[in-house]
């Protein structure tokens, strides 16, 4: 079996938040892909419908991001949609496939997304 690497199809910004201010101290750019598990628990609601966040992912190959809770992503790049890291781990730890997940959460949005 071979080892599939992810495909990094999305360039974002990592934007650090200054715990102190809650200010943005720094962006860094960095090549992604967004997604939502197709196994996870998409019908499952907690409390009422308009608080309900499905499980996105970033995964990036990049492991010289300083990742912490709290900081943001702009993803893709310059497109206003905004992402609040809630976890993140390194996965496939040792293998040529290895990659950083971040769980994160939807922020609301400037204005209405679309597409591109």
């Amino acid at each position: 079996m071979s080892f599939q690497p992810i495909v990094e199809n999305l360039s974002a910004n990592y934007i650090t938040i200054d715990p102190m201010t809650g200010m943005p101290s720094g962006t860094v750019p960095f090549a992604c892909q967004l997604y939502i598990p197709t196994k996870s628990l998409l019908d499952v609601t907690p409390g009422a419908p308009s608080d309900w966040v499905p499980p996105i992912f970033i995964r990036t190959t990049d492991a010289t991001l300083a990742v912490r809770v709290n900081d943001q992503v702009e993803c893709p790049g310059g497109s206003g949609h905004f992402y609040t890291i809630r976890w993140f781990e390194t996965f496939h730890r040792g293998f040529p496939n290895q990659y950083r997940g971040f769980l994160v959460e939807q922020r609301d949005y400037p204005n209405f997304p679309t597409d591109g």
